[in-house]
């Protein structure tokens, strides 16, 4: 038995190393309510805004549809209400309903990633959150700019701020302090 043992030891060990650098990046994954979108998250917010832009009532319902997942993980982060609002806002056709719902559930999105990236230790993995956080709040961008130019203005630079000051945890925590403030004001602002 022992010597069945230790020819397998060296296997198990390798397993065992190979489960926890799998299972790593899927932790943070895990927290990221992003990663239950159909495909990311640049590409599919945009898409929303122009199926909801052509007033393309039946292909945006189905793509809310898809993101479900992605809601309910919202919903359980921010405790906040995100599908209902917007189930109803499409029922009635209403585009002014729509258009807020999505640009607070963006909005939200990138306040749960900062939030959670002030903890984070990995400056790889901040840097690729803090782009994500940018490209998904240019998407939004021109809808803030038409009810408040101050915070059109704030967000996007103090993200690219926040992308320099990685290295300084302090000056990174409170400018993602200021975006989060911002942002969940703006947010709070929005007539849903």
């Amino acid at each position: 038995m022992t010597l069945k043992l230790n020819t397998y030891k060296p296997l198990l060990i390798l397993l065992f190393g190979m489960m926890f650098i799998w299972l790593k990046p899927n932790l943070a994954k895990a927290q990221d309510p992003r990663y239950l979108l159909p495909i990311e998250s640049k590409i599919f917010f945009p898409e929303l805004f122009n199926m909801l832009e052509a007033r393309d009532w039946q292909k945006l319902t189905i793509s809310i549809e898809l993101m479900e997942p992605f809601l309910s993980s919202m919903e359980s982060s921010m405790r906040a209400e995100y599908k209902s609002p917007l189930y109803k806002a499409l029922a009635r056709r209403d585009y002014e309903m729509v258009r807020s719902n999505l640009v607070k559930v963006i909005s939200d999105g990138i306040v749960l990633t900062l939030t959670q990236l002030k903890n984070e230790q990995r400056e790889d993995l901040i840097k690729i959150k803090l782009k994500y956080c940018l490209v998904e709040y240019l998407v939004i961008d021109n809808y803030v700019k038409t009810s408040n130019m101050d915070v059109s203005k704030k967000v996007p630079f103090g993200l690219r701020m926040n992308y320099n000051l990685i290295s300084n945890k302090e000056k990174y925590n409170e400018n993602s302090d200021f975006i989060i403030k911002t942002l969940r004001d703006y947010s709070n602002s929005l007539k849903i």
